[in-house]
């Protein structure tokens, strides 16, 4: 499960107004392990994953659900979990060679999609007895998404997981997908769960993985990737991606002379934060295992980072208003820390005696929600609490980067309509058509595969986050008929005996006739077609008019 703060030191009860006090809202939820994945729910529940067995003393297997208060929310029900199911291997004559086997397996990374189902991502083999190697899509009630198809899955294992805000989903840690090698350990999903194939994963010599990914609002993707260079060395370099996983040629790629990184992360201003062991310099520079890169990917030297020093960096998030809640260890000196923007410590926020952390979610309304431990009896209680942020930032609604943008379509043609937007997460979407809800139009993008004349009309997007809701430019959709096909209207005519004539003509048409064409004097010929006209008799000139 990887190094986390385990504190013996037991005190009197702080005050829970304090940063870094317990949130009296929330009761510890226990677990039998560390959970090893936080989510947040746009309603306030918090999705947990990882290799435990029980919560709040219900056998709950590698997954559940907490209500908003920190108790068991019963109506998700993952039954058996995630497991890893090894079939037996038997030799000619029925001799076993290696029995059937069954163990847990772990969720190592979850998130939400805007209509509720939950991606996991981790090392089993079978979820709640169903095929599923490594990644599954869940329903809101925890059954399994059989309409995900995931195929062979993910080769290898996945440590990461994010739903973009387009719908498709950015999974790390797998070498291949269904098949497919994944460039760099990365590789983005359709919704339907096929690859996209337009996402390539940047180029870097020969190949190697990612580690402490991080999606920003915009969709770029920073990392510290680690690769051979094209001195067969090993190296390892701060880069960022594109949306299409491209490498970004506006950030400057670093290369660090040492170490290993476990986490970056985005600073609302737009500056990334690097942590995690061994480190020595950047590009050249000397560094802690905590520094800080500009937005362009140059090395910030006004963040001092010194109250972390030389320790281990394992878990770090970032609040709405860039400061840094991390845990740093040294040996057996594990503290968990707050530091200021600038990355000075924090000294008015401390985690209450006795209790320890493995990892963090910061939630919209500033409140930190942990994965972690306190000492009862003198023995470490796994499981999930949450502390006050304490002078809690503001939590600013969303904003909208790129509006939807109006059409003119003729019936029967395909419309797309796409936003984009950044802002404390999780967002959720809502298409409007005239100031009324879409049913189920709850992505970045809404589309109308064929249109017709009823879709006409003015489409907006609400977009909604924990500070507020904002509702995007209006899009304009304006259908035409389609344009009317002439039709080349004639008069078939067959001689039928010498006597008559036997006249034929298309449906929508009505045959006129007359005696002479000057004046003429057209009148509608009694009948419908095919008509039989005599040829004895005065001549007379026929023509057809659309009716």
């Amino acid at each position: 499960m990887g190094l986390g703060c385990l504190l013996v030191v037991l005190g009197s009860a702080r005050m829970q107004a304090q940063p870094g006090g317990l949130d009296p809202t929330f009761q510890f939820a226990t677990t039998t392990v560390f959970p090893s994945a936080l989510a947040t729910q746009s309603d306030g529940k918090v999705l947990i994953g990882g290799g435990f067995s029980q919560v709040n003393g219900e056998g709950r297997n590698t997954m559940a659900r907490l209500n908003a208060d920190g108790s068991l929310d019963t109506t998700f029900v993952v039954g058996l979990g995630a497991q890893v199911v090894t079939d037996a291997i038997t030799l000619p004559g029925g001799i076993v060679l290696l029995p059937a086997s069954t163990v847990p397996g772990v969720v190592n990374s979850v998130d939400v999609q805007a209509d509720g189902k939950i991606v996991i991502v981790g090392n089993f083999n079978r979820f709640n007895g169903v095929t599923a190697v490594n990644i599954a899509r869940l329903n809101a009630n925890g059954t399994v998404d059989t309409g995900f198809t995931t195929g062979t899955g993910l080769d290898g294992g996945a440590t990461f997981v994010k739903v973009l805000p387009s719908g498709k989903i950015l999974v790390s840690g797998g070498k291949a997908y269904r098949g497919t090698a994944l460039n760099m350990s990365l590789g983005r999903l359709n919704p339907d769960g096929s690859l996209d194939g337009t996402f390539s994963g940047p180029v870097l010599d020969f190949g190697g993985s990612m580690s402490g990914v991080f999606v920003q609002p915009d969709g770029k993707i920073v990392g510290a990737a680690g690769y051979l260079n094209s001195s067969f060395r090993l190296v390892t370099q701060v880069i960022r991606m594109n949306e299409n996983g491209a490498l970004d040629p506006s950030f400057t790629r670093g290369t660090l002379s040492a170490g290993t990184v476990g986490r970056t992360v985005v600073q609302p201003s737009g500056k990334v934060v690097v942590g995690g062991v061994g480190f020595s310099q950047y590009g050249g520079v000397s560094v802690a295992n905590l520094f800080r890169l500009h937005a362009d990917g140059t090395l910030d030297t006004s963040f001092d980072a010194s109250a972390v020093g030389k320790g281990l960096v394992n878990a770090m998030v970032t609040d709405a208003e860039g400061r840094l809640i991390l845990y740093r260890a040294i040996g057996a000196d594990v503290v968990c820390m707050r530091l200021r923007v600038d990355g000075a410590r924090d000294t008015g926020f401390e985690l209450p005696a006795g209790y320890g952390t493995y990892g963090f979610q910061v939630q919209v309304d500033g409140k930190i929600l942990v994965s972690g431990n306190r000492i009862q009896g003198f023995a470490p209680v796994y499981g999930v609490y949450r502390l006050n942020g304490g002078g809690a930032a503001v939590v600013n609604p969303p904003v909208v980067t790129v509006q939807p943008v109006s059409q003119n379509l003729t019936v029967g043609g395909a419309a797309v309509m796409t936003v984009a937007a950044t802002g404390p997460e999780p967002l959720t979407y809502q298409w409007k058509k005239d100031d009324r809800d879409i049913s189920g139009a709850t992505s970045a993008s809404y589309g109308i595969p064929k249109v017709t004349l009823a879709d006409a009309g003015r489409y907006t997007v609400e977009i909604r986050n924990g500070g507020g809701a904002v509702t995007s430019a209006a899009a304009v959709l304006t259908v035409s008929a389609a344009p009317e096909v002439p039709t080349v209207a004639s008069i078939r005519f067959v001689v039928a005996g010498g006597t008559s004539l036997s006249l034929e003509w298309p449906t929508g048409y009505a045959l006129q006739g007359t005696d002479a064409l000057l004046p003429p004097r057209w009148v509608d010929v009694v009948g419908t077609s095919p008509l039989t006209v005599p040829t004895s008799g005065a001549g007379r000139f026929f023509r057809l008019i659309k009716r």
